[in-house]
This record gives structure tokens, sequence and C-alpha cells, in this order.
């Protein structure tokens, strides 16, 4: 079979050829000779375009798409996807923290049967507090959400069959969320133990915005539960505001001369108005959502594509 890797390349310059000189020597080594690298330069302002056209040509399997600007990773990943030629589509990053080499441990796996298997790390390094709660989040949100088993780890590193590529690339969304897509089109998935490297340069990409922005995109893009919990919130506020008014009104009639506080009623309106911006929020994300997709909204744009046998 032929193996398709995508890696999303971002002001990955001090490190990316590493990367793809390990990955061909592991593919030529151990797993496939008929394979391709799709590297994609998503709006990188330092020297990684230039770096990728250099590797491109010198090596013929591997494919270079320039993205006109910074789109997402989820975004640079859909464009890798709609110019998969393989059998197998392999995900990796470009820091050099993924374990290329234990990819033989996802192939095993998946040719068992599954659809798609997962790589979970272990021994991840340099992860901050704020990372591993988001983590955390991201992975109770997925299962209770959108129906992920709480076994499976959903990283950055991944092989799947193409089938399962073709179908999620005819996603429109302006703001792709891969392990949902992932989640909509198939449950026969499973997930290997993978190392996890240091990494040698730079900090990590996924800042607070972008790992939040993420959350938002998978809370929101395939799940109508955050709609139904808000309509559950505004009537339990409202049945207790009606008993909180019932009780007061008794009250007064039963205590002509009982002076109504100051701090209960601020503590009343604060809750209230504090409930309903939250709910309005998350309509409001919905709403924001539906007129992204019904503007037509592009998820990437290609300025060159680079390769040998272009």
């Amino acid at each position: 079979m032929k193996i398709s890797v995508v890696i999303p390349c971002y002001n990955s310059e001090n490190y990316i050829s590493d990367v793809v000189h390990k990955t061909i020597h592991i593919l030529e080594e151990n797993l496939a000779k008929d394979y391709e690298i799709i590297l994609i330069n998503d709006g990188s302002i330092d020297g990684t375009l230039q770096k990728l056209k250099e590797i491109s040509f010198k090596n013929k399997e591997v494919i270079v798409i320039d993205l006109t600007k910074n789109f997402g990773q989820a975004n640079a990943m859909m464009a890798g996807y709609n110019y998969v030629k393989g059998d197998l589509i392999v995900h990796s990053d470009d820091d050099g923290q993924t374990a290329i080499e234990d990819l033989h441990k996802l192939i095993n796996e998946i040719n068992k049967g599954y659809d798609i298997v997962f790589g979970k790390i272990t021994g991840k390094k340099q992860n901050s507090i704020i990372q591993n709660f988001a983590t955390r989040v991201n992975n109770f949100t997925s299962t209770k959400l959108m129906g992920k088993p709480k076994n499976i780890h959903m990283g950055n590193f991944w092989v799947c069959r193409r089938y399962i590529i073709d179908s999620i690339i005819k996603s429109t969304d302006p703001n792709p969320y891969i392990a949902g897509l992932f989640l909509s089109v198939t449950k026969n998935y499973s997930s290997v133990p993978t190392n996890h490297h240091k990494r040698k340069f730079g900090k990590t990409k996924y800042t607070l915005s972008k790992m939040l922005n993420l959350w938002i995109s998978g809370l929101t893009g395939f799940s109508i539960l955050p709609l139904r919990i808000a309509s559950l919130f505004g009537i339990l506020t409202s049945i207790i505001g009606f008993f909180f008014l019932a009780t007061i009104i008794i009250h007064k009639l039963l205590n002509p001369d009982v002076q109504a506080g100051y701090t209960s009623l601020m503590s009343i309106i604060i809750f209230f108005s504090g409930m309903i911006m939250l709910l309005l929020g998350i309509i409001g994300e919905y709403i924001g959502r539906i007129y992204q997709n019904s503007g037509n909204n592009s998820q990437y744009c290609i300025r060159n594509i680079y390769n040998q046998n272009q």
C-alpha cells in the first residue's frame, strides 16, 4: 500500500529538514517503498518555505503546498488531505516531537481492520499546567458531547484509511475540527502507546488562545448539547426566580414592616445577569458559525505547489 504522510509546517525552519529526513528513513527502511510526504507551509514568517522547497527539489516523493497566509493547523491539514494519493494517510507534526519511529505500531494496529489508529503519547515532555488542563477539558467534552471513548487519546499522530479522508474533505466548514470529523464518520478506531520526544528548538505553537479556539470549535461544531443545557439553565433560573419572588411577596404580606435588602437585591441582579450573558454567549457561538458557513468562507488558499514532477 502507498503511504501518504501529511505534515503542516509553521515557522519550523530549524528542524523541519531533520523531521522529513527521519520520516523518509523510517518509511524506506521499515514500512514502504511507495510513499509521499506532503508538507504544507501555513503562512510561515521565517525561512520555512525555502527549506521546504530545498527538500522537495532533492526528493521527488516530497510535495510542498504553500498557503497564502496562516490559516491554522486544521485548515492546513485539510489542504494537504485534498492532495493525498496514498491508501494510508499519516499525520505527523513539524516540531520533531512526534515519534515517527513508532509508526509501525500504528500500521500494525490498523492492519487488524481499524479505520483510524491514534498514537497514545506516553512520557510526554514539556507540558505546562495550562496545556495539561486544556487537554483534560478537551478529552472530557469530546467524550460527553461527541461520543469519544475514554480510552482513546486523539492527539497529533495518527494513521487512517483513504476513504476516511475522502469523506472528511467534503466538509466546507471554515473552522474544521478534525477530531470531530473523524468521530462523525466512523466508530471503528483504536490507539497504541507511542513515545514523545523533547522539543529541541523554540516553544509550542499552541497558545492558550489557540487551544481555547480549538475547544470552542469542537464544542459548538458537532453537538447541540450546549444549546439544550442553555435551555435547561433558562428553565431552572426561571423556576428559581418565580419561587424567590413568591417567597418575597408572601414574606412582605405577612410582615409589612420588613425592608427589602439592598445586598440580596444586587445579588439576584448579578446572578441572573450573569446567567443571561452566559446563555447569550453560547447562542452567539452557534449564530456565528451559521454566519461563517453561510458566507462560504474558504478553508485555505494555495499560492503554489512545489514538486519535481510538476
